[in-house]
């Protein structure tokens, strides 16, 4: 074994002790909550896989990943609230995502393909909005006050103290797996797959060498729509459906988390983050019993990530984010026992001060970006150094 090996070695051991410490003595808990989270972290790597295509593409964060999966999983739920079958709704739902990807690409991506990337970023959250509307619309034209609770699709449960797995959950296990191997052949086997790897490198270089970039990038979309879209399906057994409440912040940050430690690139990297996260946010929930904190547990991955992406040691990202982190809950928590105020007034009053030292510490200017720096340094970063 050489060296670079050994250092991987020690590098991939370090990581899975900082996993079982979490897990495991700072927030324990029980092998059926991680089972869940292993569960609920495959729908997060989907999710993540189709922006880290998308990403590969165009260069972008989609932001309107999350919603064109939320209004096809509206659209799938009326279609089983008027009485069809839940695999035939979700076929047509399936069907609906991959057109709306195709769309989306044609129609609107297609046309800033020379824009500024930070531009078309901004253009993929106009197309978000434009689905949230829909989303809210959907409902009265299927005649519905509500979005109907979809059943689950089989009949099956099994006890494994605290949790209750359902008939959704096994589907999850059964489907994820699946579409991850088949998406894995496609992209290493398929002739498309090959051109879409090739075209991520270099649209460029791929169009003189005759590749289809243009039909490439609509079957990107079409992937990534169809990944988003399967994600919720999975998910609506489970947790149901609300009317904008489908992608949260937290399974918005597993995502995008995922997709950063898995540096806007590597497929099998984003998936192991993701459901590797997906047990951390779960055993945070179990023991803290708060939304808040395990968002706060996801943000500081997240933070930590992108500081390393800036060459940051590892050992110096952790030591900044728990300082930081530690310090601003202590002064909130001191003020709030200290002056028997309400808890509410309290926190705004922290968050005031935390703008105010980040005017301070931009000399109160606005902070202007160059565009063409940012994108080459999230083309260019590697987030661990792997």
């Amino acid at each position: 074994m050489n060296q670079g090996e050994v250092r991987a070695a020690l590098r991939a051991a370090g990581w899975i002790l900082c996993f079982l410490v979490v897990v495991e003595i700072i927030y324990a808990a029980p092998t059926s909550i991680l089972a869940l989270g292993l569960v609920n972290g495959s729908l997060s790597a989907l999710i993540a896989v189709g922006l880290v295509l998308v990403y590969r593409a165009n260069r972008i964060v989609n932001f309107a990943q999350f919603d064109i999966g939320g209004s096809v999983a509206i659209l799938t739920a009326l279609l089983i609230g008027k009485g069809m079958p839940f695999f035939l709704a979700v076929a047509i739902g399936m069907v609906t995502a991959v057109g709306i990807g195709a769309l989306i690409e044609v129609l609107f991506i297609r046309r800033f393909a020379k824009a500024p990337r930070l531009q078309l970023t901004v253009a993929t959250i106009g197309i978000a909005q434009i689905f949230q509307v829909i989303e809210l619309l959907l409902p009265k034209v299927f005649n519905f006050d509500n979005v109907p609770q979809p059943p689950q699709p089989f009949t099956w449960h099994h006890e494994w103290f605290p949790v209750t797995f359902q008939a959704g959950h096994l589907l999850i296990l059964f489907v994820v797996p699946a579409v991850a191997a088949g998406l894995a052949i496609f992209l290493r086997r398929s002739r498309f797959g090959i051109g879409i790897r090739a075209a991520a490198e270099s649209n460029d270089r791929a169009a003189l060498l005759g590749i289809p970039v243009k039909r490439l990038n609509t079957i990107v979309w079409m992937l990534a729509s169809g990944l988003s879209a399967l994600a919720v399906l999975l998910r609506m057994p489970i947790q149901g459906v609300a009317v904008g409440a489908l992608f949260d912040v937290s399974l918005l940050l597993r995502a995008l988390t995922a997709a950063v430690i898995g540096r806007m690139e590597n497929l099998p990297r984003t998936i192991a983050a993701g459901l590797v996260l997906g047990m951390v946010s779960e055993a945070v929930f179990f023991s803290s019993h708060n939304t808040i904190v395990a968002d706060a547990v996801l943000f500081a991955v997240i933070v930590g990530a992108l500081l390393i992406q800036r060459g940051w040691s590892a050992a110096a990202v952790v030591l900044t984010v728990i300082l930081a982190g530690g310090g601003i809950g202590l002064l909130n928590g001191a003020a709030i026992a200290g002056l028997r105020m309400t808890p509410f007034i309290i926190t705004l009053g922290t968050l005031g001060v935390v703008r105010g030292a980040a005017k301070w510490l931009a000399n109160n200017e606005t902070v202007n970006y160059d565009a063409s720096a940012i994108n080459s340094w999230m083309t260019t970063a590697d987030p661990f150094g792997w």
